[in-house]
């Protein structure tokens, strides 16, 4: 199952489709079936309800992409539901009511299960490896609660995942909350205590309700009665003043023709719209209409339901779906800037090379080559913003990670922002996917720079500390596992944070911008990525007197850091021998690769697609010795033309190039973890190194 492959379009359809299910779904048991077969196997693999019943009965339902594995899901749920319990009432007292864990590593487990034995167990009995908690709550409580994993699927939940589960587990609670209240009225309508009681008892029942309850005549479509929930919503504080009143004053004025649809749908009918408040102001609701057909007068009982908090929530959905839009738009332009990059490089690294040119133009031309490598950078930390990647940890020194930043960062910050570096003297080495800790920098200076609208210092520090359980408790509120972490700190000048603020800080789409000017994602992309990591982050604050957000991984001991070619640590260019067919259809790359490889003793041909490709490897069969080749290739796809290669030849080595990042290739499925990659923008050493060693191996 491709979970992870759902578009941000499929995933607006997911929550439109179940949206308009729940809706129309008045029953408690239909409520939870729409609830699961959406989440599975759509959204994750598996996905758990926990839902309290009369008389303090708990009801669990349970969906697995595997049906034999249904009834092992809900025993063992069954048997840990005290620890299950026990744990939610921890996060609810915490203020905490949705947990995001991209990945379920051994450190995020005891985070989660709070060290619990039972809940461990349960999580790894069924593999998890990336998991969502989140509490399903309407008219400010507690109903429940929903968890969603991956198991099958390793891909890790992302930020756009974690919006899809919250706007979900809102519609879920708002159903169930209307499904209890509908049984609950039908229970009271069909007493035989005659139907006049049974409406004053089931008044007197919803007095004390968090839902709005009316009873309205059919005649004029005046009100009789509400609780006192209805009228707080509408912004009365006596109930009794909406007696006798129209409930037209209750609509805007375009909508007030919507109420000639009561008598249309003999069973009553629910459907969504705008209430006018007494100040003026206007609240989204969900209307349940219910017609009590054995008064004379026809009269309804009306329930209403606010749906502010879910209509931010399913807003702040649409916009991380359009930040998704946006990214995918960025991996085209960052693909073509590759491309030229590799050319300007190239073409530089040939120009430099040349014994005719003077020193005063190596230096131009040096300066050509830093402008490139740059640019490179920033369109490397563009696809990062844009999509979820997969990780590739290596050892990497935080000195120099830091160091290679800050030009980006001065690219990217306004002129009035200063970065400036605190770097420790000893060198600290730690294990993390390059590209996401320079995404974890990135998001933080950002942060940074809008909290300092008039312009600031932004200060880089790097330390490497022993950390202990207690300090954990104190920075991060968890016990963290004692040892040496290297630490990296960004530190502002901007107007701090009050305490409220600080503790909301990683939550996904908390914000303090206004409405529109942010996404509230940034930081708890950063709190993602680290927890992926297996790091933690923490913030301190001071109103007025900035913020230092300040991540942390394990330091890895006596182990080689990971260092880019550029940095002077090249391997031997030597000669090459063989034949080597490139196929790209960017002129300037193919002709550049052709060129450079024929410098260094290797004979070239060219090809612009595959047909030529084909034709070319038909002519020079057994003299071939590599194919260098796009990943994406004009006239026919990666699968179909290694396919038809090695038909010709099946000894042959491929040499993939894109000026996409390998991660998003391999999320693509357009070529296999195994095979060699070389990333655009290459340099000559880059190109003619992976070249050499190719040919070696074959």
């Amino acid at each position: 199952m491709d979970t992870n492959a759902a578009t941000g379009d499929e995933r607006v359809s997911l929550v439109e489709e179940t949206s308009k299910a729940l809706q129309a779904a008045l029953e408690f048991e239909a409520v939870l079936e729409i609830s699961l077969k959406a989440i599975v196997p759509r959204l994750a693999d598996l996905a758990v309800l926990v839902v309290p019943a009369a008389h303090g009965d708990v009801r669990i339902e349970v969906a697995h992409a595997r049906p034999s594995m249904v009834g092992k899901l809900r025993s063992e749920v069954a048997a840990s539901l005290d620890a299950i319990r026990q744990a939610c009432e921890i996060s609810v007292r915490e203020g905490r009511q949705a947990r995001w864990i991209p990945a379920v590593t051994d450190t995020a487990l005891r985070f989660v299960t709070r060290r619990d034995p039972r809940l461990e167990s349960l999580i790894r009995s069924f593999g998890l490896r990336s998991l969502m908690v989140v509490s399903l709550r309407a008219s400010g409580r507690t109903l429940g609660g929903l968890a969603v994993g991956r198991a099958e699927d390793g891909t890790p939940f992302n930020s756009n995942d974690f919006a899809v589960a919250q706007v979900l587990a809102r519609r879920i609670a708002l159903a169930i909350e209307s499904a209890t209240l509908e049984e609950e009225l039908q229970r009271e309508l069909d007493a035989p205590a005659g139907v006049t009681e049974a409406i004053h008892k089931w008044i007197r029942v919803f007095d004390l309700a968090f839902w709005g309850a009316a009873v309205v005549d059919g005649t004029d479509r005046r009100i009789e009665t509400v609780n006192p929930a209805f009228a707080r919503l509408h912004g009365y504080g006596d109930p009794a003043s909406l007696a006798g009143r129209p409930f037209t004053e209750l609509l805007p004025q375009d909508r007030a023709g919507e109420l000639e649809n009561w008598s249309k749908e003999p069973g009553g009918r629910v459907y969504e719209t705008v209430h006018r408040r007494r100040d003026g102001d206007t609240v989204p609701v969900l209307v349940s209409v219910t017609p009590m057909e054995d008064r004379d007068d026809g009269s309804y009982v009306v329930t209403v339901q606010d749906l502010s908090d879910l209509k931010r929530t399913e807003e702040r959905l649409h916009r991380a779906q359009r930040m998704e839009a946006v990214g995918r738009l960025a991996g085209g332009v960052a693909h073509e800037v590759n491309n030229m990059m590799t050319i300007i490089l190239g073409f530089s690294d040939l120009l430099a090379r040349s014994l005719d040119i003077g020193s005063s133009s190596q230096k131009e031309v040096e300066e050509i080559r830093k402008a490139a490598v740059r640019a490179a950078k920033i369109t490397t930390q563009l696809l990062a913003f844009s999509r979820q990647q997969v990780l590739q940890p290596v050892d990497l020194e935080l000195n120099l990670i830091v160091q290679e930043m800050v030009p980006v960062l001065r690219l990217m910050l306004p002129a009035n922002v200063k970065v400036e570096t605190a770097l420790s003297p000893l060198e600290t080495v730690v294990r993390a996917d390059r590209s996401q800790l320079e995404q974890v920098l990135i998001n933080l200076a950002f942060n940074a720079r809008d909290a300092m609208a008039s312009g600031g210092t932004i200060r880089l520090v790097t330390v490497a500390r022993r950390l202990d359980e207690a300090e954990g408790r104190r920075l991060i509120g968890i016990p963290i596992p004692v040892g040496r972490y290297g630490l990296v700190s960004v530190v502002d000048t901007g107007h701090g944070m009050d305490e409220t603020t600080l503790a909301q800080v990683f939550e996904p789409f908390f914000t303090t911008k206004a409405v529109g000017a942010g996404t509230g994602l940034g930081l708890s992309t950063v709190y993602g990525i680290m927890k992926q990591s297996g790091g933690y982050v923490w913030a301190e604050s001071i109103p007025g007197k900035g913020t230092t957000f300040t991540i942390c991984l394990p330091e890895v001991i006596g182990r080689a850091t990971q260092r880019k070619r550029q940095s002077g640590e090249h391997r031997d260019e030597r000669p090459g021998g063989g034949t080597v067919l490139i196929l790209e259809d960017e002129d300037g790359v193919r002709e550049l690769a052709a060129r450079i490889l024929a410098e260094r003793g290797y004979a070239v041909m060219q090809a612009r697609n595959g047909s030529e490709a084909l034709a070319g490897i038909r002519d020079t069969v057994p003299h071939l010795d590599l194919l260098l080749t796009d990943v994406i290739v004009p006239d026919m796809g990666t699968g179909e033309l290694e396919y038809q290669v090695h038909a010709l030849k099946p000894d042959l080595p491929i040499l993939y190039m894109s000026g996409y990042p390998k991660d998003d290739i391999l999320y693509r499925g357009l070529i296999r973890r195994d095979q060699a990659f070389l990333q655009k923008p290459f340099t000559t050493e880059d190109l003619v190194n992976e070249v050499g060693a190719m040919i070696q191996r074959a």
